[in-house]
């Protein structure tokens, strides 16, 4: 679990803002993210580019993984799921040029 997790400005994680602009949180959420125990922030207003990171990687699997498929059931999308991981985690990445699965215990090292 991450440290610090960033999120929208959506009513299921804030409700509105107070009057020095810090987040009224959905209490439900509150009460997730205690359990869980990472750090919220949220995005500033009219900000998308705050969270680019996670929307490159949606549009990533939407491009790399979903266009194209059809899944008969769950089942059937956790072994395709399955598949692709495996082909993509053992290729060399166009963004740095390694193996991701040979380059993850140096980067959980850095956890």
């Amino acid at each position: 679990m991450p440290w610090a997790c960033v999120f929208d400005n959506m009513k299921t994680v804030t409700i509105r803002r107070d009057e020095n602009n810090r987040p009224i949180w959905n209490e439900s959420f509150r009460k997730f993210s205690n359990e869980l125990g990472f750090h919220k922030e949220i995005c500033d207003k009219c900000a998308g580019n705050q969270k680019g990171a996670v929307e490159n990687l949606v549009r990533y699997v939407k491009d790399n993984f979903i266009s194209g498929r059809v899944f008969l059931d769950d089942a059937d999308l956790d072994g395709q799921c399955g598949e692709w991981l495996s082909k993509v985690n053992n290729s060399i990445s166009q963004a740095h040029r390694a193996i991701p699965f040979e380059i993850l215990p140096k980067e959980q090292e850095k956890w």
